[in-house]
């Protein structure tokens, strides 16, 4: 019985140091996949910024390219006129 007690506390400090070990290692793993996660975030949401913004002044580039094409067609269509009355050509 006596072999039994001083066999006990080593093994029950054994044990419990696996258990706090291994709570303590999935910690810091669980810890890292969320540093992780939020990284691939915070790229990803830079990615899409950029994105935004191009696409914004490729929409702004659009409608100048069509006020201009519009402009120009107003001044062909008013010298048409202009020809048409006699004023000049």
């Amino acid at each position: 019985m006596d072999k039994i007690n001083k066999l006990s506390v080593p093994a029950s400090i054994l044990i419990g140091s696996v258990i706090l070990g291994g709570f303590y290692y999935f910690t810091q793993v669980n810890k890292q996949h969320s540093i992780e996660r939020q990284q691939q975030t915070e790229l990803q949401s830079k990615a899409d910024a950029e994105q935004a913004k191009k696409d914004q002044e490729d929409s702004a580039r659009l409608g100048k390219m069509f006020c201009v094409d519009e402009a120009q067609q107003n001044a062909i269509d008013l010298n048409k006129d202009a020809c048409k009355r006699g004023e000049y050509c």
